[in-house]
């Protein structure tokens, strides 16, 4: 790392982190520079947006508690803010996100399938399919079949070809 910046260039840096968090461009960023006197160019503006990123992704690897703390306190003062207009609507929805947040909710159990449903999971991305039993159970009289046929082909020293599907 570098020297720290000067307090000027890090008051610019804070500025520049809050205007991106508040979803502007860079034009407006340089707008916002221009009208602010600052006499930078473009490069150097990109540079202070890059400091500002790398300031945003650090305050975001900051510890689970610290950010559920954060979180939950930002909750509190919408909560607040909606109850102070009498918005009680946006103030249920608040405070059930809250619940959510803390896990007060019981968690939403799926459906047990039909007893005739069995489900396979695949290996690497997983991949879940969902297959009815007689289907399984077509499968695996054909595997069971393709296997008696190996056996057979290798007993007779002949040889058999496997095509996979979607080859």
């Amino acid at each position: 790392m570098g020297p720290a910046p000067s307090p000027i260039v890090a008051a610019r840096i804070a500025e520049v982190m809050q205007l991106l968090l508040d979803g502007n461009s860079f034009h407006d960023l340089k707008r916002h520079a221009d009208d602010r006197g600052w006499k930078i160019g473009a490069k150097q503006l990109r540079r202070y947006m890059t400091a500002a990123n790398k300031a945003i992704v650090s305050e975001q690897q900051t510890d689970r508690k610290g950010t559920l703390a954060r979180h939950l306190a930002q909750r509190r003062m919408l909560y607040a803010r909606a109850l102070g207009m009498n918005d009680v609507r946006t103030a249920l929805k608040v405070l059930q996100d809250e619940a959510r947040l803390l896990g007060l909710y019981p968690k939403e159990v799926p459906d047990d399938p039909p007893a005739s449903t069995v489900v396979v999971q695949t290996m690497g991305p997983t991949q879940v399919t969902t297959y009815q039993s007689d289907d399984l159970i077509r499968m695996l009289a054909l595997s069971q079949e393709m296997e008696e046929i190996k056996r057979r082909a290798e007993l007779t020293d002949q040889s058999v070809e496997v095509i996979e599907p979607g080859e």
